[in-house]
């Protein structure tokens, strides 16, 4: 399955809901994200398929009650 554009966008605003990307960020940062989006959708689509069914990973606390700030630290090699 090939990854879209469409794809990459919403997996991103869905980050950002999270609070893993910031909300107001310079093209850079935003071009950084989307590249670590792709990279993580590339590696989920080619994980081999599980024979069981998919757990189910349920929030610790909602997102609402997040403290800290989560910061991503990505390297490309």
């Amino acid at each position: 399955m090939d990854i879209s554009t469409e794809m990459i966008d919403a997996a991103t605003a869905k980050a950002v809901e999270a609070g893993l990307f910031p909300r107001r960020a310079l093209k850079e940062e935003l071009d950084e994200a989307r590249m670590i989006m792709f990279d993580i959708l590339q590696a989920a689509l080619s994980a081999p398929q599980a024979e069981t069914a998919p757990l189910s990973i349920t929030p610790v606390r909602p997102a609402s009650q997040t403290t800290r700030r989560l910061t991503l630290v990505y390297a490309r090699s």
